[in-house]
């Protein structure tokens, strides 16, 4: 069998608002210029960037609300096939703020809701149903609340099994332990790298060493 399509995983998925304001002052009340919605989460824009270059692309995870409708719709409309284990609560709602005056981009992200466990057993089951013709999982994100960080090692042990090749975007110790899953790519970030081994890397030299660090693992 020809392995084609690629599947990214949302566990925590967001509806971003972003507002832009010409100078954000703290303690006082900011006029917003413009301001924009779009569906958020690591695993929502990789399969909507990929889609853009035509590639097959499944995005599954966990999806619920008002809020979960709107990303399911903005999906496909980019040429994402959608693949969600629906739960029974909304996506959360972030906040980013645009200062045009100063340069600066603020992040205020929610932590989200508590899956119930019936909804992880659901997410398994699809993760080794989409891996038998996944060419790769691509599993990143925040991990909601109440959810063991042993989940992405969860997930990447069942893809593998199941024959793909897995990708894995996350910091932590969700980071930490899906090392012992043996992905074929990792993808941290200055501050994810930072955070997962507790150091700082300040110089690109101290950078090379932790990730090959990660890497030996």
């Amino acid at each position: 069998m020809k392995r084609t399509q690629i599947c990214s995983l949302t566990l925590n998925p967001a509806v971003d608002r972003t507002v832009f304001v010409d100078g954000f002052t703290l303690d006082t009340v900011n006029r917003c210029s413009e301001e924009c919605v779009s569906p958020g989460s690591k695993g929502v824009n990789v399969a909507q960037t990929l889609a853009r270059t035509g590639i097959p692309t499944v995005c599954f995870g966990l999806i619920g609300g008002e809020g979960g409708s709107y990303i399911i719709q903005e999906l496909v409309k980019s040429g994402v096939k959608p693949d969600f284990v629906e739960v029974n609560y909304d996506v959360r709602r972030n906040v980013k703020i645009v200062d045009l005056a100063s340069g600066t981009y603020t992040d205020i992200n929610v932590d989200g809701s508590v899956p119930p466990p019936e909804s992880i057993r659901a997410l398994k089951r699809k993760t080794a149903q989409l891996s038998a013709n996944g060419k790769l999982m691509a599993l990143g994100g925040s991990v909601p609340p109440g959810v063991e960080p042993s989940i992405y090692r969860e997930l990447a042990s069942i893809a593998c099994e199941a024959g793909a090749k897995v990708s894995i975007d996350c910091c932590g110790e969700a980071l930490d332990r899906a090392l012992g899953a043996n992905p074929f790519i990792i993808k941290p970030n200055l501050f994810e790298l930072e955070s997962t081994l507790g150091i700082q890397c300040p110089t690109i030299d101290a950078v090379t060493d932790a990730a090959y660090g990660l890497y030996q693992r």
